[in-house]
């Protein structure tokens, strides 16, 4: 099993609530490495992103996406043994009946929900992100010529006092 739980020596204690248990943590503990995943992530796009490697930036967020699709199946494998295991421990009466989740927030919805918003947050930066960039990039253009315009004027006046000196 793992570390932390250790089997029940309890006769009236099953076997397969051991197994329910080792595959509840085993989910949690899937399901809590899936932003520190995308924190890599992320901060390889920002490196790029600041040396101006787009390509390669976004590649990266479309394989962060692809690796989010991937953890989403793998949780779902895991919620079927989990499933599996817990309808066979309450069969032998071993589980206690609880109400249900709180908005309907299963364990299931709400692991499965982390990837699928991170997969959310990948979309919005490989597709809005660039669009707010080349509107940065457009107002600086404006922006700069009349700058550049003022900084002439005031250099060609400086000009003409000193040569009128």
């Amino acid at each position: 099993m793992n570390k932390h739980h250790k089997p029940s020596k309890d006769n009236n204690y099953s076997k397969i609530v051991d197994l329910w248990i080792y595959q509840s943590e085993l989910f949690w503990r899937t399901v809590f490495s899936v932003p520190f995943v995308a924190i890599a992530i992320l901060a390889g796009w920002y490196a790029l992103m600041s040396n101006e490697q787009l390509i390669l930036s976004q590649s990266l967020l479309i394989a962060g996406i692809l690796i989010m699709l991937v953890q989403m199946l793998i949780l779902y494998r895991m919620s079927q043994y989990l499933n599996a295991f817990k309808k066979e421990a309450k069969k032998q009466n071993h589980l206690p009946e609880v109400d249900n989740a709180l908005f309907g927030l299963t364990g299931y919805r709400i692991g499965t929900s982390v990837p699928v918003i991170l997969i959310g947050l990948f979309l919005f930066i490989l597709f809005l992100f660039p669009r707010i960039e080349e509107i940065d990039n457009y107002e600086e253009k404006n922006v700069a010529p009349t700058e550049i315009k003022k900084d002439s004027l005031e250099n060609s006046f400086s000009n003409e006092k000193e040569k009128t000196n």
